[in-house]
């Protein structure tokens, strides 16, 4: 069994128990010129200071990928795999961030980071998997339930 967050998976030989769409959004703080901004597009973030998550994450590469379209080359402050980190490097106002939703709904719920106007086609899915063929004890029936039921 496996808890992810990535592009959904689907395999004739996994079987989801559950998913949920999880946005990806840029963030900064309100004094970021950017989120003052309602059409930005992705040539606003040239010479943008941008702070990332480890090279393998997926809407990183995802982001990476439309800057590279656009001829852009990311200006990266910090990478990281660790969100606090990404969350307080944006809060102390060095930069952007891209980051789930769900991982900064505090700070936007208080104002103290906010959502940049663009629109990324970068969503993720949490998902709990399992192989078809395996035995699920009643303890994973359980633990499946739970994860449900808290969603």
């Amino acid at each position: 069994m496996a808890f992810i967050l990535d592009i959904p998976i689907s395999t004739n030989s996994t079987v989801t128990a559950f998913i949920k769409d999880e946005p990806v959004c840029i963030l900064a703080t309100k004094e970021n010129w950017l989120t003052a901004k309602t059409d930005v597009t992705i040539y606003d973030f040239k010479d943008v200071p941008i702070i990332l998550t480890q090279k393998d994450c997926c809407y990183r590469k995802r982001f990476e990928n439309s800057l590279i379209d656009a001829s852009i080359v990311p200006k990266v402050i910090l990478e990281t795999s660790s969100i606090q980190v990404i969350k307080e490097t944006a809060l102390s106002d060095l930069g952007v961030c891209l980051l789930p939703k769900f991982t900064v709904q505090k700070e936007l719920d208080n104002h103290s980071i906010e959502r940049i106007s663009y629109s990324t086609n970068y969503n993720i899915s949490a998902q709990l998997i399992y192989h078809k063929d395996k035995w699920i004890s009643p303890h994973l029936l359980g633990f499946i339930s739970t994860v449900q039921n808290c969603y």
